[in-house]
């Protein structure tokens, strides 16, 4: 974050050096001052901020859910859990929602002893889960309101998938290109590209 910010200050004041002028196809040139600077990249930063909050509320949380070959049974034992790694795992039966098996947890388990324990010990009952449907924008405010790192995602009560975190960075970086880098590419492309996108 410091390198970003540091680079985009870097960039501010090269355009307030070269007293950056933008032109309109009929409007007459505008030399902008370091408060119209501030100004025109607050306005893209802004315009920025709502194109990502609008293309994640068109999102369904369905398409990005990861199948974990149906999650794990609670009556399973602790050690079959850590098939595959430890994770946060969805707790299922009869393909329905029962709780979550919760990475953190289940390390600290195993330092304590995993033998003759099951899934049922140690999982969170009861946890919120998302409709298929739920867009992508509102699970990632439930997830931050609720501090958690994995949500499961039902269609119809059924279990589909889980979706995380990290999943959601991963889409989160597709849809926002590096900030640094656009200014940058508007400083290069000249005036008339910041009339552009």
């Amino acid at each position: 974050e410091g390198a970003d910010t540091e680079a985009a200050e870097e960039v501010v004041q090269r355009l307030e050096e070269k007293a950056v002028v933008l032109a309109g196809a009929e409007a007459a040139p505008v030399v902008l001052d370091q408060g119209r600077t501030e100004a025109a990249i607050l306005a893209i930063a802004e315009d920025r901020a709502v194109r990502r909050e609008s293309t994640l509320k068109r999102m369904r949380v369905g398409q990005f859910a990861l199948w974990d070959m149906g999650g794990i049974a609670p009556d399973q034992p602790l050690a079959y859990a850590l098939r595959g790694g430890p994770r946060d795992i969805v707790v299922t039966s009869g393909n329905k929602v029962m709780g979550m098996l919760w990475r953190n947890r289940l390390l600290a388990e195993i330092g304590v002893g995993v033998e003759g324990r099951v899934v049922r010990d140690v999982m969170e009952p009861d946890i919120p889960t998302l409709d298929i449907d739920d867009s992508v924008y509102d699970v990632q405010r439930m997830m931050a309101e609720q501090q958690r790192w994995a949500v499961p995602v039902t269609e119809n009560g059924v279990y589909r998938g889980i979706f995380t975190g990290d999943r959601f960075l991963h889409i989160y970086r597709q849809i926002s290109p590096d900030p640094v880098q656009r200014v940058r590419a508007l400083w290069e492309g000249g005036p008339v590209a910041w009339f552009k996108n």
